[in-house]
């Protein structure tokens, strides 16, 4: 079922992208074909050189849920911000340009929010204790210090601002 643009989505999924026109179809495609459809897909362009905002284009022409946002460039951090500015859902989900999906992602993690889970992170990076609780290795090889600073290098999934607490 197609929202209408007055409707507010459950979900606002923020796709940067810069450059991405290799990968930004096959991540877009994976977003839409969430289980959950009241979603809004807010892909900021940050002025990329290759022909990203053709393929994003194209896609918003085939489904409104897509929203193509073009922006001067200024890095994936100021382009995230600016689609946490414009996004309307509930919920707010994170996404890389080159990343996809598996079809119950935002479902799972609706369902365990409701559930009384509240999500804080989920990343690609993997973590793990070495040599004492103190020091985290992320699967890169790079290590951090303490949780704290695990929150604040690494992005936040979906959250529920009304129940996230510092």
């Amino acid at each position: 079922m197609m929202m209408s643009f007055t409707d507010s989505p459950l979900v606002s999924v923020i796709i940067p992208v810069y450059n991405g026109s290799k990968y930004i179809e096959e991540t877009i495609r994976s977003v839409l074909n969430q289980t959950v459809s009241n979603i809004e897909v807010l892909v900021i362009n940050d002025e990329s050189k290759d022909d990203s905002a053709v393929v994003i284009g194209r896609i918003q022409d085939e489904d409104g849920r897509v929203k193509l946002i073009n922006k001067t460039n200024s890095g994936v951090a100021d382009s995230r911000n600016k689609g946490i500015e414009l996004a309307r859902g509930k919920y707010v989900a994170l996404l890389d340009q080159d990343d996809v999906w598996e079809s119950i992602n935002l479902e799972e993690k609706i369902n365990a929010i409701n559930e009384g889970m509240v999500i804080l992170i989920v990343t690609c990076f993997i973590f793990g204790i070495i040599g004492n609780r103190d020091r985290k290795e992320r699967g890169d090889g790079a290590t951090l210090d303490n949780i704290r600073g695990i929150v604040h290098q690494t992005p936040f999934d979906i959250l529920r601002a009304a129940k996230v607490r510092f």
